[in-house]
């Protein structure tokens, strides 16, 4: 059975992935090729910003599809418990996620590995685009299960990101004569990881310290666990 929701999932997932690696992959290319902009702006977009498009696109038909064409209720009916559907959901939302970035990071190391930035810069940059892509995609999934409708899924996840910045430039406005506690504000939101990516792993603040990885990995544990309760919670659906 395990199996067969892994099949369905990647019957319904993959033309996201094919789209986001062909889009993704084909930017980082020519963009390197042409070298109308330094490589860095290109692999950063790539890795920065191709971890949230992919995150979206992914995290927004993920369970809202299924709400919307009415198959939810049919689908938690399964003899399956409802925790192991919705972590095949996750995981293959995870891999869609990842294998572009993955791609992007290929195809960078390929054409541009030490030309202008060295090759483990890039490979940093990549892997914390990837950790970002994912961790968004956890987030707007567990805030977003509830909703009726890709489009307002996707609300959800441009309204996660929002408020991530917010917090941050709280803390910017409260402590801005303080910048180790301006930190912070990265440290309790994922833009730190974002940054982590964005800066090639070249920064070491204290978002990237002992403490910034254990509150990502424990926010991470408490929104898969609540999600996948929420998920089970088939009276809650209006489907």
């Amino acid at each position: 059975m395990i199996k067969a929701l892994f099949w369905k999932e990647w019957c319904e997932q993959r033309w996201k992935l094919f789209y986001g690696s062909a889009l993704l992959m084909g930017f980082t290319l020519i963009g390197l090729r042409s070298r109308l902009t330094p490589d860095e702006f290109i692999v950063i977009f790539a890795s920065a910003g191709g971890s949230i498009l992919m995150a979206l696109l992914v995290g927004m038909g993920l369970i809202a599809t299924e709400k919307s064409e009415g198959s939810l209720a049919m689908l938690l009916t399964l003899p399956v418990r409802p925790w192991k559907i919705f972590a095949v959901k996750m995981a293959m939302g995870a891999l869609v996620c990842t294998v572009p970035i993955v791609g992007c990071m290929a195809v960078s190391l390929a054409v541009a590995g030490g030309r202008e930035i060295s090759a483990a810069r890039i490979a940093m940059s990549y892997l914390g685009g990837i950790s970002f892509g994912v961790i968004m995609l956890v987030w707007m999934v567990a805030f977003s299960i509830r909703q009726p409708s890709e489009a307002r899924a996707g609300l959800v996840g441009i309204g996660v990101f929002v408020g991530w910045i917010f917090i941050v430039f709280l803390f910017v406005a409260v402590f801005y004569k303080r910048l180790d506690l301006v930190l912070w504000g990265l440290v309790i939101t994922p833009l730190g990881i974002l940054q982590f990516a964005v800066s090639g792993g070249q920064q070491h603040n204290l978002y990237l310290s002992r403490w910034a990885m254990m509150i990502q990995a424990v926010m991470l544990i408490f929104l898969l666990l609540w999600g996948g309760y929420r998920f089970g919670k088939e009276r809650r659906f209006k489907v």
